[in-house]
């Protein structure tokens, strides 16, 4: 198993990824699967109690997609209530663009990247057997307080490295 980490383009001003960098090249597709409101953190990433201190936590699940419909990513995001309605103006919009727009800075904290074999994801990714998932699961800051905690799962290769 080998770990690629790669920089982002000499273009890009912020913080951000060489993801969102690729994203905002190109015209993304964001489908909506889930928003809710979680009443128990069962089933959650162990960091949402650590790091979101609030009570009401919203779960996003979005697919990611490009206009001619390939695939891109899977995610799922855990947010405080009241970032959620600051940060998310439209909601049909991924996190990047939402945070574009409104010229949000932030930073993130990876804490792992690793295989997954979700079978929900490998449906809505319209994954074959022996193409390989990836996770990815993050915290992201704004000002140095944690935003929201992110986990996205993608196929190894990327189809965005075609």
């Amino acid at each position: 198993f080998v770990l690629m980490i790669r920089r982002p383009p000499r273009s890009t001003q912020s913080r951000s990824s060489a993801a969102s960098d690729v994203y905002k090249r190109q015209e993304i597709k964001t489908q909506v699967i889930e928003e809710s409101e979680l009443d128990t953190l069962e089933g959650a990433p162990y960091q949402i109690a650590e790091y979101l201190k609030e009570n009401i936590i919203i779960r996003r699940k979005v697919v990611l997609s490009t206009k001619s419909d390939t695939k891109l990513l899977y995610a799922t995001s855990y947010w405080p209530k009241s970032k959620y309605e600051q940060v998310m103006k439209n909601r049909s919009d991924a996190i990047g663009k939402n945070m574009d727009q409104q010229k949000i800075e932030h930073y993130r904290q990876i804490f792992f990247v690793q295989y997954n074999f979700d079978e929900e994801v490998r449906k809505h990714l319209d994954c074959q057997d022996q193409d390989k998932l990836l996770s990815r699961l993050y915290v992201m800051y704004q000002r140095g307080e944690p935003l929201c905690i992110i986990c996205l799962l993608y196929t190894s290769p990327s189809p965005r490295d075609s």
